[in-house]
């Protein structure tokens, strides 16, 4: 009887699964789009009991399509995106408010009166004194300490303050709270498991990677109650089971991952220094850092990138711009462009932006800026500029952003890169690829599956039912599994230029809006 891994990948547009044969071929696949609500202005959201329902169909779909039963179906992988937090009542097992998504900004003027107080102020203080005496990197982290919009600190906030029955529910000690893979094993497991991963919970803002566990100090600091988080527990193995009435067996779950961890692990970026770059919705540099946390102070993030059983943490460091994805569906809706290659067809088209930059600043600037008031900008065009440049100029700017926080980490850390893989759906294009190998003067090697999460969700997974044995036959599998760009010194030459031209039109862009 063939053994099957369900790999499920919630991402922000939509849920993808992979029906997975122990060879790691795809024998099926489903995808549904996500049904992303938008209130108010700068909210988004997703209904829980929808998403569920969802990610159900998704999953019997796919097997389904592969021509086989839940009764082959040996294991389920959850990789998810990040951040999307809700709230529900543990007794009813009702949510009691939407998912408040990564991207929403309903909290924005929240995050800044936080950043701005005199008690986070004395946190930083507090931060820098106790790394001058222990130079423990917790303290380093500390000295810097800011809450992002990103992060679920201050969206949990604004769901306890806002939500009637949510400060009832925590004194009654029957609040939970959960990102969306919490909720999803929540449901699968018929209320049984509140459980998330180390990827997941290093990521929310309320977790110590230095302690490797929920903060205590964010805790009082916020007055966001413990009591409500999930156990935190490993990437890989034996982590929980379906209630059979869900899919019409008991199926272990053997993985639940963050969506730019698993895609570190799908890429095979298993050992210390290697590095993958990710251009989808944004833009994520992730670089695996071994067995001990980084700190940083321009603006990287300390992350745990798995968990395997019985094994040391595995960390990472990761950089991210915001804007990317979105950024070109904005252009092409902006300029009647049907879709994304037609406007990369239209950069290629001129040899150089003939002087015009754009600084794609939606959100802010992430590191090492770590100005949220930044503005996008459009700049140095003249009679001669035509929608070719513009094109070229927005495409060229993702390339500057990832020199720009590869080069943060090099300037940081002497940690050496062994290897850059990319991947992500706007590398899909070998003109970008070359573009960003070519303006980073390194090669780059793409990952030819078309998604890298549900790959390294897939991994883990079989991992942890114990169908592959370790990451060596996981690297087995995948042997030519790349597409290798080397840079053109020519090229390289010319864009050194641009860049420094680049990083002028940047500062024009800073702290734009009040």
């Amino acid at each position: 009887m063939p053994q099957y891994i369900a790999a499920v990948d919630i991402g922000t547009s939509k849920i993808d699964c992979h029906i997975v044969d122990q060879n790691a071929c795809i024998v099926g696949k489903s995808s549904i789009k996500i049904q992303v609500i938008h209130p108010n202005r700068g909210w988004m959201e997703i209904n829980p009991e929808v998403l569920w329902q969802q990610f159900k169909r998704c999953i019997k779909a796919s097997i389904a399509d592969a021509k086989t039963t839940t009764e082959n179906v040996a294991a389920i992988g959850i990789s998810t995106q990040r951040n999307s937090v809700t709230i529900w009542n543990k007794c009813t097992g009702k949510s009691l408010y939407n998912f408040i998504t990564w991207q929403d900004t309903r909290v924005t003027d929240d995050v800044h009166s936080w950043n701005a107080s005199l008690r986070f102020k004395l946190a930083r203080i507090g931060g820098k004194l106790g790394h001058f005496v222990t130079r423990h990197n917790f303290f380093k982290a500390a000295s810097v300490l800011t809450f992002s919009t990103q992060q679920i600190t201050m969206r949990l906030l604004w769901l306890l303050n806002n939500v009637a029955e949510a400060r009832d529910l925590v004194r009654a000690g029957t609040l939970l709270c959960g990102c969306i893979e919490t909720w999803l094993v929540w449901k699968m497991t018929g209320g049984k498991e509140h459980i998330t991963d180390y990827s997941c919970a290093s990521a929310t803002g309320l977790f110590n990677p230095y302690m490797t566990g929920w903060s205590s100090f964010v805790s009082i600091l916020t007055g966001v109650p413990l009591s409500i988080f999930p156990k935190v527990i490993d990437s890989s193995g034996a982590l929980a089971v379906t209630d059979e009435n869900v899919f019409g067996k008991a199926i272990p779950i053997t993985a639940i991952i963050a969506d730019q961890q698993a895609s570190l692990f799908g890429n095979l970026c298993f050992n210390k220094g290697d590095m993958k770059c990710t251009l989808g919705t944004g833009t994520f540099l992730n670089i695996n850092h071994g067995s001990k946390p980084y700190a940083s102070v321009a603006g990287l993030y300390p992350l745990i990138g798995w968990k395997l059983q019985d094994q040391k943490m595995a960390y990472m460091v990761e950089g991210n711009a915001s804007s990317t994805g979105s950024v070109i569906d904005w252009l092409c809706k902006f300029a009647k462009i049907d879709n994304p290659q037609e406007l990369v067809d239209l950069a290629s088209t001129v040899e150089d932006t003939n002087g015009v930059c754009f600084v794609p600043a939606f959100n802010g600037l992430q590191a090492p800026y770590k100005d949220w008031k930044a503005s996008p900008l459009l700049i140095g065009f003249g009679f001669e500029t035509t929608e070719a440049h513009v094109a070229r100029a927005v495409l060229e700017s993702f390339a500057y952003r990832v020199r720009q926080i590869y080069e943060t980490f090099l300037e940081e850390s002497n940690v050496a890169i062994n290897s850059i893989r990319l991947d992500g759906g706007v590398t899909s294009s070998p003109f970008v690829a070359q573009l960003i190998s070519d303006v980073l003067n390194q090669d780059l090697y793409h990952c030819k599956a078309t998604n890298a999460s549900i790959q390294g969700a897939t991994y883990l997974a079989g991992l942890g039912i114990g169908i592959w044995k370790d990451l060596d036959e996981l690297r087995n599998l995948n042997k030519s599994n790349a597409i290798h760009y080397s840079p053109n010194l020519d090229k390289c030459n010319k864009y050194e230029k641009s860049y420094a031209t680049w990083k002028k039109s940047v500062k024009r862009s800073l702290d734009w809006f009040d």
